[in-house]
């Protein structure tokens, strides 16, 4: 992370309320700690998707994706072997959140999780699905789920990252605090996500 964005995280501390900062660097610090520990998994539903499907299903989501087929998509979704079945389902719900159809987005992500064997994946179905209805304007209701990721192993420091949004859009910022003061001392967290949780934590305490 630059030294400019950190030295403006720093200027505005004392001038700007806590939720008001937080919706302005959250989602980045939040979206930094995605692209850590997410791209394994990635990486790994790719090489699932080349290795294991079919020539045909291959075409036909590469042809349902030219043409915006969202029906040819969600097919895929349901009956598509474990590679199109990922790919398709993250492609669908990227597809209805585009369009404002949270539930949408959100119901295809938990089909998914609940269908599949694979717990890296249902994990992160899972936290999608709260990501997506976090943009829907919904919070607390999502604690139980964010925290069962949490306790699963996988993805649990993104998702305590995701907690400490929920609770500060709840005014829970004490709770907020606490998620952050142990990931800053997390002896498994790499050095880009200890700076991540430092910077939220003195965001919170610059109050």
């Amino acid at each position: 992370m630059s030294n400019e964005f950190i030295n403006e995280v720093n200027q505005e501390l004392h001038d700007e309320r806590i939720v008001g900062l937080w919706k302005r660097f959250g989602r980045l610090i939040i979206g930094g700690c995605a692209l850590i520990i997410v791209s394994t998994a990635g990486v790994t539903g790719y090489s699932s998707y080349t290795k294991g499907v079919a020539k045909t299903e291959a075409l036909a989501f590469e042809q349902a994706i030219k043409t915006k087929n969202l029906d040819a998509i969600s097919q895929l979704a349901v009956s598509g072997n474990a590679g199109s079945q990922l790919l398709s389902t993250m492609t669908l719900s990227q597809a209805y959140v585009a369009q404002g159809k949270f539930d949408q987005a959100s119901n295809a992500l938990l089909s998914y999780a609940h269908k599949t064997d694979e717990g890296i994946y249902k994990q992160y179905a899972v936290l999608a699905s709260v990501w997506v209805r976090m943009q829907a304007g919904e919070n607390k209701t999502l604690l139980p789920f964010v925290d069962s990721i949490i306790s699963s192993g996988y993805y649990s420091v993104l998702a305590r990252f995701t907690k400490v949004e929920i609770l500060l859009s709840s005014n829970e910022n004490k709770l907020a605090e606490q998620i952050l003061v142990g990931l800053v001392v997390d002896p498994t967290l790499i050095p880009q996500q200890h700076e991540m949780a430092r910077i939220a934590l003195s965001t919170i305490q610059g109050q």
